[in-house]
């Protein structure tokens, strides 16, 4: 109430045509920024009219700067202006946040675009021909490769003793 529906559609619309959501991920983001920000202006409305209305209601000795600061001081400690300003803040961190979260998913659609379509490979209409640059079976015409020699241990690591009992075990000797 008290608030033009036409106002925030058009500010919505703004934030519309600035960001271009592509889709409804990116739309409930647009509009949760938007939701924030009205929130974080109306809040420092509330604060001004508090602060207005605090302004009024105290006796003015003449001196304007001496009656703001009295002013100050009495909200200052009203659980009123510390709430407002609380949810300030989380307004204020709630716009950034959708914000980033909406340029990643923005930079990375933009970046999945980019890439060119590989071609798909031919599917093999013979199931029992070999498929190219698969590994071929080890055979005597293809034997296995051997393993290559054990690193050998760094000089300036002593190996730990292999335990006596499992050397009994695994004949180690």
């Amino acid at each position: 109430r008290g608030e033009p529906t036409e106002n925030f559609q058009e500010y919505l619309d703004q934030h519309i045509d600035r960001f271009q959501p592509a889709d409804d991920v990116e739309m409930n983001l647009v509009e949760e920024m938007v939701a924030a920000a009205w929130r974080e202006r109306r809040s420092a409305g509330l604060q001004t009219q508090l602060f207005n209305q605090e302004f009024d209601d105290l006796e003015n000795s003449g001196d304007d700067l001496r009656h703001t600061l009295k002013t100050f001081n009495k909200l200052a400690t009203s659980p009123a202006i510390a709430l407002l300003q609380r949810y300030e803040t989380r307004y204020h961190l709630t716009y950034h946040r959708s914000m980033a979260t909406l340029m990643k998913l923005q930079k990375t659609r933009q970046a999945e675009s980019a890439i060119p379509n590989e071609p798909k490979p031919e599917p093999n209409p013979d199931p029992i021909a070999p498929i190219p640059n698969e590994p071929k079976p080890r055979s005597a015409t293809n034997p296995p490769i051997p393993n290559p020699q054990p690193p050998t241990p760094s000089p300036c690591l002593p190996r730990p003793p292999f335990p006596a009992s499992l050397r009994d075990k695994l004949d180690l000797t």
